[in-house]
């Protein structure tokens, strides 16, 4: 028998000795058994002369029962009521003609008495059961007395009574007490609490399920975040010692931090190899994941994003140039010795990595991001499913002492990160998103305009299509108070090359513009997505898509303030309703004034799932932010432009850069 099941045993002693009085009917309550009686041998039988009911007995004596209440018998009827007094004799008749008149005096009436009221009823006594006790339950209570759906409370073990004999049978312990036999599960304790060792795990202080890996038997707990299923520690699997290496080498930091694997590792599987450019697998070589288990996966870059969006609604993906983005998700997934809250249970741990290829001699085992090697371990790194462009260098998500997620790094495939496994899951079903309350304008408009979340607005005819577009003037500039829906294509034009292994590859008509979900609903609300060369085709004649100084200045004339006027600015340009919606984590955004009319709407965002390649893989993800982001005409880095986003529930406008293949809003402004 394993410890865990002693220490249960031992705890609750199982020597069994019973001083009860024990009565279901009625409104008896004494139903708990003494915990300090000593020497009898007791048990509970089924009564011999009352059926569904409990007796029972200690040294064979009967000192109790549990029994269900009789029903009160009917009251008797009431007896008939006394016949009334005879009537008084009647006065003389006057003399007649012919004779006198008899006395004329009537017979009293008498009247029944009143029915006797029936007996009261007598209440139903209340069925009562034995169970086997709950986690709550003291450890040393043998049996909880249920009666209905109430518990009336315990049966104990007595100090000095005759020991129950306790048989390990596997997946439980049978306890067999006299005539009776209790199915006790292998039990353990977690923050001072049982749980069943068959089903749950205690995880750092918290009580998570797990999931048994058939390759090597190592059981992982796992937690639910969102609609997520997430692995609450990094990945184990080694393959029999073929794949990974511990931190420093050593195998102590496998047991506490997981193993570290090249990105080849993961997904070549070639017995000869797989073609790669600048150390990372070429997309096209992609084989299957070997390193998560069946069932599990390494994530896509919007299966993450949806996980940080799930611990801050108004994350922002992380920045081409830095890999930094806007966001306070990395509070709640660190363990709290890492400056973090674990409110989920995800347990990111510090673990460091290894860089720079990290070859077999003097490799480069690094314990801070930009720090030096014998700093205390405070950063990690995780690689997911996603790749840079043009040069397609692997994604990767990187956490230190701060509550920022790093979510944007591309990396070398030779370097040594983590991986955290998600679970499989079908498809989401996806609705349109919620249509903006209507806001009627006062009093009537100039000519030609419009009634728009509350504003009379001139409107502009895109001649390329025919849709109409509110327009206002903000600061002397005129911006159009809608997001762009234009279809944007490349209509058979080269639209970008990418390099795959050692051969250019060419595309055309690239898909540059979708509606969020897939939904054509969507765009009817919010306008098209584009990636940044759709964007850049977006706007009709006469308009252009704004500059980075140019959102800076519309932002100063509503308001901003600070560095790039961002402070205080989200009130003013974001609509007065289509804000006010639940969130992922069930956070309810706020509408703004509107109060030069801008009418910013949550348009959302989307990706390639395997990040920048948008092209090759056209399987386009939608972000679960409820914010809003568009594009700006100001590129950076090799790969990067300028946007600006507007959160569920932030009062600031953020600026950050991010890759030109993700998807984003249009709004234009006039040359």
């Amino acid at each position: 028998m394993n410890m865990a099941k002693k220490s249960i045993l031992k705890a609750a002693g199982f020597s069994l000795a019973f001083v009860l009085t024990l009565s279901c009917s009625g409104d008896n309550e004494n139903l708990n058994g003494s915990a300090d009686a000593v020497g009898a041998v007791c048990e509970i039988r089924p009564s011999t002369e009352t059926e569904n009911n409990y007796d029972i007995f200690c040294d064979n004596k009967p000192v109790g029962s549990l029994a269900n209440g009789e029903t009160g018998a009917t009251g008797p009827q009431g007896p008939q009521g006394p016949q009334g007094p005879q009537g008084d004799k009647g006065e003389p008749g006057e003399s007649g003609n012919t004779s006198g008149g008899e006395g004329g005096g009537l017979v009293g009436a008498g009247k029944d008495g009143a029915d006797g009221n029936h007996g009261v009823d007598g209440k139903d006594g209340t069925s009562c059961r034995l169970e086997t006790p709950g986690f709550e339950a003291p450890l040393n209570a043998v049996w909880e007395v249920f009666c209905g759906n109430i518990s009336k409370g315990y049966l104990y073990n007595g100090s000095d009574g005759t020991s129950c004999n306790a048989v390990d049978v596997g997946t439980h312990v049978e306890v067999k007490c006299g005539s009776n036999t209790i199915t006790m599960p292998m039990f353990d304790l977690c923050d001072g609490k049982m749980y069943n060792l068959t089903t749950h795990i205690c995880h750092y202080g918290k009580l998570k399920k797990y999931f048994i890996d058939e390759r090597d038997g190592y059981k992982y707990p796992y937690v639910q975040i969102g609609t997520q299923t997430w692995f609450a520690e990094n990945l184990r699997y080694n393959a029999n010692g073929t794949m990974g290496r511990c931190f420093r080498d050593d195998p102590e930091n496998c047991k506490y931090m997981g193993v570290m694997y090249t990105f080849q590792e993961i997904f070549c599987d070639k017995e000869d190899g797989c073609l790669s450019q600048w150390g990372v697998v070429a997309p096209a070589e992609l084989g299957e994941d070997m390193g998560c288990p069946e069932g599990w996966h390494l994530p896509y870059t919007i299966e993450l994003e949806e996980l940080f969006t799930s611990a801050d609604p108004n994350f922002i993906p992380g920045s081409e140039a830095s890999g930094q983005g806007r966001n306070s998700s990395a509070k709640k997934l660190k363990i709290v010795s890492a400056n973090g809250t674990d409110e989920f249970g995800f347990n990111a741990i510090p673990g460091g990595f290894c860089g720079s290829g990290c070859p077999d001699v003097n490799p480069r085992w690094t314990t801070l991001y930009n720090g030096v090697v014998a700093d205390p371990i405070r950063s990690t790194f995780w690689w997911h499913k996603g790749f840079g462009d043009p040069v397609p260098l692997t994604k990767s998500w990187h956490m230190n002492l701060s509550d920022v997620v790093d979510d944007a790094y591309q990396s070398y495939g030779t370097s040594r990160f983590y991986a955290r496994c998600l679970k499989n899951s079908a498809p989401k079903i996806k609705s349109p998103e919620q249509v903006p309350q209507t806001i009627a304008c006062d009093g009537p408009g100039a000519e030609g305009q419009k009634c728009h979340y509350g504003q009379w607005k001139d409107y502009f005819t895109d001649e390329r299509d025919g849709q109409e577009y509110p327009y206002v003037e903000i600061g002397g500039k005129r911006w159009m108070a809608a997001n762009m829906n234009y279809d944007s294509e490349t209509n058979g034009r080269i639209c970008r090359t990418v390099q795959l292994g050692y051969t250019t590859i060419t595309f055309e008509s690239c898909n540059l513009s979708k509606c969020y979900n897939d939904l054509n609903g969507n765009c009817a609300i919010f306008g098209k997505l584009y990636n940044f060369d759709g964007a850049k085709g977006a706007c009709p004649a006469g308009w252009h898509l704004p500059t980075d100084a140019e959102w800076t200045t519309l932002a100063k004339d509503v308001g901003g303030t600070g560095t790039n006027s961002l402070v205080g600015a989200a009130a003013a340009l974001k609509a007065k309703s289509g804000w006010n919606v639940s969130s992922t984590d069930g956070t309810i955004g706020i509408n703004g004034d509107d109060s030069h009319g801008f009418a910013a709407l949550p348009g959302g965002y989307g990706i390639s799932l395997t990040g920048n390649i948008s092209s090759i893989l056209d399987e386009t993800g939608f972000g679960t932010s409820r914010g809003g982001f568009w594009w700006s005409a100001t590129t950076i880095a090799a790969n990067g432009a300028h946007i600006r986003h507007l959160g569920p529930t932030l009062a600031n406008v953020s600026r950050v850069d991010n890759d030109i293949q993700r998807l984003y809003s249009v709004r234009c402004v006039a040359d």
